[in-house]
């Protein structure tokens, strides 16, 4: 049956609209665009931060208070962005070769986080590189466990879902031993 009478562009009640599906480079702008706004919204909270530091306290130790800056930055950027990693990841879910190297490097993450957790418990200071990046690779180890979960709940298959999701937990829990064991050390 025809338009039933309507005019060109008009549809019956009930009728579903025509959906056109997402180009890749649109969904591509989506996610730039989101992590603009994350960007945004990290660069908003170390301002706002810094507008309510007192100044004598800054001047005495400044070195300490930009690593704040950054940590701070970079713990709201990392926490907005799971909004737009989250999108990427969903648009990238009928990819089953992109989720079997995810799931592969995932763990690879993983043996590195048990590594740089052994360095940072074994060396209490940073005397050379490797310290570095092991306190580096500890640090980023909430981030990291945030974003693999996310990864697991957009996991087509359940091989990967779970390595996915047992990386994630294996960093968090990585993270509470280290500033447990830290937090012992600082009270004997």
């Amino acid at each position: 049956m025809a338009s039933a009478g309507l005019t060109p562009g008009l549809r019956r009640v009930g009728d579903a609209p025509k959906l056109t599906p997402v180009r890749p480079w649109s969904k591509f702008g989506v996610i730039v665009v989101g992590l603009m706004a994350a960007l945004a919204l990290a660069w908003v909270a170390v301002v706002w931060r810094d507008k309510f530091s007192s100044v004598p306290a800054v001047e005495k130790a400044g070195g300490m208070y930009a690593f704040g800056d950054f940590a701070l930055g970079l713990a709201v950027f990392g926490v907005a962005a799971l909004v737009p990693a989250g999108l990427g990841l969903h648009w990238l879910r009928p990819v089953a070769a992109f989720w079997t190297v995810a799931a592969r490097v995932a763990l690879g993450w993983a043996v590195l986080g048990m590594v740089g957790a052994a360095v940072w418990l074994a060396a209490p200071s940073a005397q050379g590189w490797p310290e570095l990046l092991a306190f580096a690779r500890v640090g980023l180890m909430p981030l990291t466990s945030l974003g693999l979960a996310v990864g697991s709940f957009f996991a087509p298959q359940p091989r990967e879902r779970w390595i996915l999701l047992g990386v994630a937990i294996a960093d968090g829990l990585m993270f509470a031993v280290v500033v447990l064991v830290l937090l012992g050390r600082s009270r004997m």
